[in-house]
Protein backbone atom coordinates (compact mmCIF):
# COMPACT_ATOMS: atom_id res chain seq x y z
CA UNK A 1 0.00 0.00 0.00
CA UNK A 2 2.96 2.12 1.24
CA UNK A 3 4.45 2.17 -2.64
CA UNK A 4 0.94 3.03 -4.37
CA UNK A 5 0.74 5.90 -2.13
CA UNK A 6 4.52 7.19 -3.47
CA UNK A 7 3.92 6.08 -6.97
CA UNK A 8 0.84 8.09 -6.94
CA UNK A 9 1.83 11.28 -5.11
CA UNK A 10 4.55 11.65 -7.33
CA UNK A 11 2.40 11.03 -10.47
CA UNK A 12 0.13 13.83 -9.35
CA UNK A 13 2.89 16.02 -9.03
CA UNK A 14 4.03 15.34 -12.91
CA UNK A 15 0.71 13.88 -14.89
CA UNK A 16 -1.81 14.61 -12.64
CA UNK A 17 -4.68 12.72 -14.58
CA UNK A 18 -2.88 9.56 -16.16
CA UNK A 19 -4.80 7.02 -13.71
CA UNK A 20 -8.11 8.61 -14.21
CA UNK A 21 -10.89 6.11 -15.51
CA UNK A 22 -14.53 6.99 -17.32
CA UNK A 23 -15.87 4.69 -14.41
CA UNK A 24 -13.34 5.99 -11.41
CA UNK A 25 -14.88 7.76 -8.29
CA UNK A 26 -16.06 10.93 -8.06
CA UNK A 27 -15.24 13.02 -5.18
CA UNK A 28 -17.75 15.84 -4.28
CA UNK A 29 -16.11 19.16 -2.22
CA UNK A 30 -19.82 18.92 -0.04
CA UNK A 31 -18.41 21.13 2.86
CA UNK A 32 -19.73 24.02 4.50
CA UNK A 33 -16.36 25.38 4.58
CA UNK A 34 -16.54 25.37 0.72
CA UNK A 35 -20.16 26.63 0.19
CA UNK A 36 -21.91 23.44 0.30
CA UNK A 37 -24.68 22.00 2.54
CA UNK A 38 -22.68 18.64 3.66
CA UNK A 39 -23.14 17.35 7.30
CA UNK A 40 -19.22 19.14 7.70
CA UNK A 41 -17.08 21.95 7.33
CA UNK A 42 -15.10 19.75 5.59
CA UNK A 43 -16.66 17.41 3.79
CA UNK A 44 -16.24 14.53 0.41
CA UNK A 45 -19.08 12.61 -1.31
CA UNK A 46 -17.08 9.97 -3.12
CA UNK A 47 -18.76 7.78 -5.40
CA UNK A 48 -18.58 5.19 -7.98
CA UNK A 49 -15.61 3.09 -9.44
CA UNK A 50 -14.85 -0.26 -7.63
CA UNK A 51 -14.64 -0.98 -3.96
CA UNK A 52 -13.01 2.09 -2.30
CA UNK A 53 -10.28 1.25 0.09
CA UNK A 54 -8.31 4.35 0.89
CA UNK A 55 -9.15 8.17 0.60
CA UNK A 56 -6.72 10.49 1.53
CA UNK A 57 -6.14 14.69 1.04
CA UNK A 58 -3.84 17.10 1.56
CA UNK A 59 -3.86 19.42 5.10
CA UNK A 60 -1.80 22.10 6.55
CA UNK A 61 -2.46 20.74 10.27
CA UNK A 62 -0.47 18.02 11.89
CA UNK A 63 -2.49 19.29 15.04
CA UNK A 64 -4.67 15.72 15.23
CA UNK A 65 -7.01 17.26 18.38
CA UNK A 66 -8.29 20.25 15.61
CA UNK A 67 -10.14 17.47 13.49
CA UNK A 68 -13.73 16.97 15.12
CA UNK A 69 -16.62 15.36 14.62
CA UNK A 70 -15.15 13.14 11.56
CA UNK A 71 -17.16 10.67 9.45
CA UNK A 72 -15.83 7.97 9.55
CA UNK A 73 -17.51 4.70 7.68
CA UNK A 74 -17.52 1.74 9.79
CA UNK A 75 -14.75 -0.44 10.33
CA UNK A 76 -12.24 2.42 8.87
CA UNK A 77 -9.82 4.55 10.11
CA UNK A 78 -8.62 7.91 10.19
CA UNK A 79 -5.27 9.56 10.72
CA UNK A 80 -3.50 12.70 10.11
CA UNK A 81 -0.40 12.01 8.86
CA UNK A 82 3.22 13.75 7.63
CA UNK A 83 3.11 13.08 4.41
CA UNK A 84 2.64 15.84 1.59
CA UNK A 85 0.42 15.73 -0.81
CA UNK A 86 -0.32 18.61 -3.84
CA UNK A 87 -1.62 21.46 -3.10
CA UNK A 88 -2.31 25.20 -4.57
CA UNK A 89 -0.48 27.18 -1.46
CA UNK A 90 -2.94 29.36 -0.18
CA UNK A 91 -5.52 29.57 -3.19
CA UNK A 92 -9.24 28.74 -2.68
CA UNK A 93 -10.67 28.37 -5.76
CA UNK A 94 -14.40 28.55 -6.44
CA UNK A 95 -16.34 24.91 -7.22
CA UNK A 96 -17.00 25.13 -11.06
CA UNK A 97 -13.43 26.80 -11.70
CA UNK A 98 -10.14 25.44 -12.62
CA UNK A 99 -7.52 26.17 -10.07
CA UNK A 100 -4.06 27.56 -10.88
CA UNK A 101 -2.28 24.69 -8.62
CA UNK A 102 -0.75 22.96 -7.46
CA UNK A 103 2.24 24.71 -6.33
CA UNK A 104 5.67 22.34 -6.58
CA UNK A 105 5.53 21.93 -2.69
CA UNK A 106 3.84 19.60 -0.65
CA UNK A 107 0.97 20.71 2.16
CA UNK A 108 2.47 19.69 5.49
CA UNK A 109 0.34 16.30 5.97
CA UNK A 110 -2.70 15.15 5.38
CA UNK A 111 -5.86 12.97 6.04
CA UNK A 112 -6.26 9.76 5.74
CA UNK A 113 -9.24 7.51 5.97
CA UNK A 114 -8.28 3.63 5.05
CA UNK A 115 -10.07 -0.29 5.83
CA UNK A 116 -8.01 -2.77 5.56
CA UNK A 117 -10.64 -5.55 5.47
CA UNK A 118 -12.27 -5.56 1.66
CA UNK A 119 -15.45 -6.45 3.92
CA UNK A 120 -15.91 -3.54 4.56
CA UNK A 121 -14.77 -1.49 1.45
CA UNK A 122 -17.58 0.76 -0.56
CA UNK A 123 -18.61 1.85 -3.63
CA UNK A 124 -19.75 5.19 -1.81
CA UNK A 125 -19.40 7.17 1.72
CA UNK A 126 -18.87 10.60 2.61
CA UNK A 127 -15.83 11.41 4.37
CA UNK A 128 -15.46 14.64 6.83
CA UNK A 129 -14.74 16.20 9.60
CA UNK A 130 -14.83 20.06 11.21
CA UNK A 131 -11.71 22.05 11.08
CA UNK A 132 -11.69 25.76 12.49
CA UNK A 133 -8.89 27.01 9.31
CA UNK A 134 -10.45 28.46 5.90
CA UNK A 135 -9.52 26.45 3.57
CA UNK A 136 -7.22 26.16 -0.09
CA UNK A 137 -7.20 23.88 -2.54
CA UNK A 138 -5.49 20.63 -1.79
CA UNK A 139 -5.06 17.26 -3.78
CA UNK A 140 -6.19 13.97 -3.03
CA UNK A 141 -5.80 9.94 -3.32
CA UNK A 142 -7.82 6.91 -3.40
CA UNK A 143 -7.01 3.25 -3.87
CA UNK A 144 -9.83 0.67 -4.54
CA UNK A 145 -9.89 -2.70 -5.32
CA UNK A 146 -11.46 -6.26 -6.92
CA UNK A 147 -8.92 -8.46 -5.72
CA UNK A 148 -6.65 -9.12 -7.01
CA UNK A 149 -6.53 -5.65 -9.04
CA UNK A 150 -5.60 -2.22 -7.36
CA UNK A 151 -6.39 0.92 -8.65
CA UNK A 152 -5.17 4.34 -7.61
CA UNK A 153 -6.42 7.17 -8.63
CA UNK A 154 -5.20 11.03 -8.44
CA UNK A 155 -6.44 14.38 -8.85
CA UNK A 156 -7.01 16.04 -12.36
CA UNK A 157 -5.61 19.15 -11.56
CA UNK A 158 -6.89 20.71 -14.27
CA UNK A 159 -9.86 19.97 -14.02
CA UNK A 160 -12.78 22.27 -12.19
CA UNK A 161 -12.41 22.28 -8.30
CA UNK A 162 -15.05 20.35 -6.12
CA UNK A 163 -16.81 18.39 -8.96
CA UNK A 164 -15.61 15.12 -9.39
CA UNK A 165 -11.83 14.86 -10.61
CA UNK A 166 -10.37 17.58 -10.01
CA UNK A 167 -8.81 18.91 -6.37
CA UNK A 168 -10.96 19.75 -3.38
CA UNK A 169 -11.03 22.40 -0.26
CA UNK A 170 -8.39 21.00 2.97
CA UNK A 171 -7.23 23.35 5.91
CA UNK A 172 -5.09 26.18 5.24
CA UNK A 173 -2.96 27.86 8.22
CA UNK A 174 -4.27 30.75 9.44
CA UNK A 175 -2.56 34.41 8.95
CA UNK A 176 -1.09 34.05 12.36
CA UNK A 177 0.45 30.47 11.63
CA UNK A 178 1.74 31.43 8.26
CA UNK A 179 3.37 34.25 10.05
CA UNK A 180 4.86 32.49 12.63
CA UNK A 181 6.39 29.57 10.17
CA UNK A 182 7.77 32.66 7.37
CA UNK A 183 9.86 34.17 10.87
CA UNK A 184 10.91 30.58 11.86
CA UNK A 185 12.20 30.84 7.87
CA UNK A 186 13.68 33.59 7.99
CA UNK A 187 15.30 32.37 11.37
CA UNK A 188 17.02 29.79 9.99
CA UNK A 189 18.05 31.79 7.09
CA UNK A 190 19.71 34.63 9.02
CA UNK A 191 21.39 31.75 11.36
CA UNK A 192 22.81 30.34 8.17
CA UNK A 193 24.46 33.36 7.20
CA UNK A 194 26.26 33.55 10.88
CA UNK A 195 27.55 30.54 10.74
Amino acid sequence: MKKILLVTVALQLVCPALLARADAPQVLCVGTESGGSGPRQYAYDVTGGLLLMLFTLGTNDLNSDNYTNILIPENWNFAVESEGMAHAHGTKTPHGSVSPGPCYCLTEGRVRWWTEDTDYATHSAIFGYDHPWSSEDVGWLMVETVPPETVGHITGWELPVGTGFGPVHGPLPEPATLGLLLLGGLALLKRRRWD
